[in-house]
């Protein structure tokens, strides 16, 4: 019952970890994108994404 409890509970945990860096992988690609707002000649607000 034990043992089994253990198991079941590993690949819960294996799951839960790829679930993580799944989340994590997201956020890094979130990061990546930076937004950069400026002006332009119109004095309109230009919102820049610089993907890099």
């Amino acid at each position: 019952m034990a043992v089994q409890k253990m198991d079941t509970g590993a690949e819960g945990g294996k799951e839960r970890r790829k679930k993580i860096a799944q989340v994590r992988e997201a956020n890094e690609r979130q990061r990546k994108k930076h937004r950069r707002m400026r002006l332009d000649s119109w004095g309109r607000m230009v919102v820049e994404v610089i993907v890099g």
